[in-house]
């Protein structure tokens, strides 16, 4: 896995140098990820955040300030950009 906390990401070079260690993390050591898949990374992605809104939620109260269509728009252009 990575090695930096997803939660010290400032800038988006910060976001693509995170992304891109993760993607060759997952290539040198398949076995060890439990979502290889487009479709179970997806599914993942969706249950993980699911989860993790309401439990954030509940932990302290504030909502979240997130650009979904950003996400949204994030994970589509992954699928299909080369």
């Amino acid at each position: 896995m990575a090695e930096r906390d997803p939660a010290s990401l400032r800038t988006r070079s910060e976001f693509v140098e995170y992304v891109r260690a993760l993607a060759e993390a997952v290539g040198d050591n398949p076995g060890q990820y439990e979502n290889i898949s487009s479709a179970e990374l997806l599914e993942a992605a969706a249950a993980w955040v699911d989860d993790a809104d309401a439990c954030a939620a509940e932990a302290d109260g504030q909502s979240r300030s997130v650009d979904w269509s950003f996400i949204a728009k994030l994970l589509t252009a992954a699928l299909i950009y080369e």
